[in-house]
């Protein structure tokens, strides 16, 4: 399925397992998107020579998505969830993730944005960049292989926790950052020809990341480290923690703003958070092939520890990628086992029994609420406590105290 889409902001638009390619305007503009490839579009903005609009997404929300080889920035003024941004270009923009203009929020989590660039001298940010009165989170991402023509290969300005930012590259200084905060990352392996890893301090703290200048020296900054970061295998492009890694355990948990790390697994391990995207899980966890799941769990589930599954990959042709298999522990090569729908038992006036059949011992399930499905983004409020499944039904009591309100199950590792 392949169109343009443009949609005002009155009406909302929800897009899912769409192609969106080969558009001379952009890609999509406006709406919300899930487990959509949004590629090859073009956006032409007339600004310092064209091809400086969003040629990807603009004014959306997009989760699971896609973004790659457009021209004109990637993704422009939306929020990012679980998301690949890849081999976008623009020429005074990110490449990638721009967030611009008025006084919008925006929040970029649990995403890959790899190999984008600019290509005007003046530009900055050839990974993400923030700018004018907008502010942007940029949590549990992977920024890597961008390149700007003047400043900040990787990130230019937001408030960034648990990233890893590393080979990129600027022409003229900044290869890594420049942030307004940074918190639990870790900055490498970037290139410029002044100050490559050094992270200027816009405003705000730099404090516990991983860098190759001492952020100590500056105001602001405390409890960082200089030590390579030590990944698993940097050249191939696993830059999750080896188990020699200095980065392990050497966070601030006060500066945690996610539960999941950019695999999707527990972000706190052993008591203390580790710098960087990825929280190292024990030296028993090996991902051969660096799609997330786990070797053991892919042999004893029928599939590929050595081949790498792609974002949507699903093995049994059902609703659960082969990915939100492994998160749910269900199987991904039958297609009668998935997350179940929930269910609802007899309970007294005003209060709701709600169940869970069958569950996995070793998942931890939940009952989340919303009131209002059209908010941007929606907002999923967990009903306490979260309960450890049994093999067979888990039950849930909640309070029905309000006229409507939507109920979704949520499930987790350990």
């Amino acid at each position: 399925m392949t169109f343009l889409v443009s949609t005002l902001q009155t009406t909302p638009l929800f897009l899912t397992h769409c192609t969106v390619a080969q558009n001379t305007g952009g890609g999509v503009s406006g709406g919300r998107l899930v487990s959509c490839v949004i590629t090859g579009n073009y956006c032409s903005y007339n600004f310092e020579g064209g091809e400086n609009g969003p040629g990807g997404v603009s004014s959306c929300v997009i989760s699971n998505c896609l973004i790659a080889g457009n021209i004109g920035t990637g993704v422009k003024n939306s929020d990012v969830y679980n998301c690949r941004v890849e081999g976008n270009t623009s020429k005074s923009f990110a490449g990638g993730v721009q967030t611009a203009g008025g006084l919008g929020s925006f929040r970029v989590r649990n995403s890959i944005i790899v190999n984008n660039s600019n290509t005007n001298r003046g530009a900055a940010g050839g990974g993400i960049q923030v700018s004018g009165e907008a502010s942007c989170v940029i949590e549990n991402c992977l920024i890597a292989g961008n390149y700007s023509a003047y400043q900040c290969g990787g990130v230019y300005h937001g408030s960034v926790y648990n990233c890893t930012i590393v080979s990129n590259t600027a022409a003229a200084r900044y290869g890594g950052i420049e942030p307004h905060l940074l918190y639990n990352s870790i900055v490498y392996y970037n290139s410029a020809p002044t100050n490559r890893d050094t992270v200027i301090r816009d405003f705000g703290y730099v404090a516990f990341n991983c860098t190759t200048t001492n952020a100590d020296d500056a105001a602001g900054a405390f409890g960082n480290i200089t030590n390579e970061p030590r990944f698993v295998n940097a050249a191939g492009g696993n830059f999750r923690l080896a188990a020699s890694s200095p980065c392990i355990n050497q966070g601030s948990n006060g500066y945690v703003t996610a539960s999941y790390d950019l695999d999707g697994l527990p972000r706190i391990y052993n008591g203390t958070v580790d710098m960087g995207a990825y929280e190292f899980q024990g030296a028993g966890y090996v991902d051969t092939d660096m799609d997330g799941m786990p070797d053991d769990w892919e042999s004893d589930h029928g599939l590929n520890p050595a081949v790498s599954n792609a974002a949507g990959a699903n093995a049994d042709g059902d609703w659960m990628t082969d990915f939100e298999e492994y998160a749910a522990d269900t199987h991904p090569n039958d297609i009668h086992s998935f997350l179940p729908d929930l269910a609802l038992a007899s309970s007294p006036p005003g209060v709701m029994a709600i169940i869970i059949d069958p569950t996995s011992t070793a998942r931890v399930y939940g009952i989340r609420r919303s009131t209002n499905l059209l908010d941007n983004p929606q907002v999923w409020t967990l009903f306490p406590p979260e309960k450890t499944g049994t093999g067979s039904a888990v039950q849930f009591t909640v309070t029905n105290d309000v006229l409507m309100r939507v109920f979704r199950s949520s499930v987790r590792l350990p």
